[in-house]
């Protein structure tokens, strides 16, 4: 028997993470695409998007191996993570409507920091962010600060990515 490649199997690591996260993201999509319309006031739109990011949610967590919901970023701390693959250690957080994205964005950013910082084991800490809105507000985040923020996320521990669906 010959011995592993670790080039190559490093390489099937990294496949088999896109893999998920191209699955977790065409989730996204269809779930945005089919329910997601400009509300008329801001109550009403903030209710629709509650509605799209747990049925989001929902499906995600019908993925096999490790994808939870709502996980506390720490006990002290009334905040959560919108999901996480506990196998492969990534993060997701939504935004579904791309309108001024970069509130959320950064203050998920500390999100992912703090409960980092909480875990006892170096192997469960959060290797990758994704954060994923409608392409208008992608397109604000690979520009300005925000794009300057997701390329130095390795320094914070962990790879920031930003994904536009819509």
């Amino acid at each position: 028997m010959s011995p592993i490649n670790p080039v190559l199997a490093e390489l099937a690591f990294h496949g088999k993470r896109q893999i998920r996260i191209n699955q977790i993201l065409a989730i996204a999509r269809d779930v945005h695409a089919a329910n997601w319309k400009p509300a008329s006031d801001e109550s009403a739109g903030d209710k629709l998007a509650s509605k799209i990011t747990k049925e989001w949610q929902r499906r995600a967590c019908e993925l096999p191996n490790g994808i939870q919901k709502e996980v506390e970023v720490s006990e002290d701390l009334n905040e959560k993570i919108d999901l996480l693959d506990t196998q492969d250690h990534i993060a997701y957080e939504m935004k579904v409507s791309g309108k001024n994205p970069q509130h959320e964005f950064y203050k998920d950013i500390f999100k992912i920091m703090v409960y980092n910082k909480g875990c006892r084991d170096n192997q469960q800490k959060i290797q990758t962010f994704v954060f994923v809105t409608e392409k208008n507000g992608a397109k604000k985040l690979h520009q300005g600060m925000a794009a300057a923020v997701a390329a130095t996320g390795q320094t914070l521990g962990f790879c920031i990515r930003v994904e536009g669906i819509s």
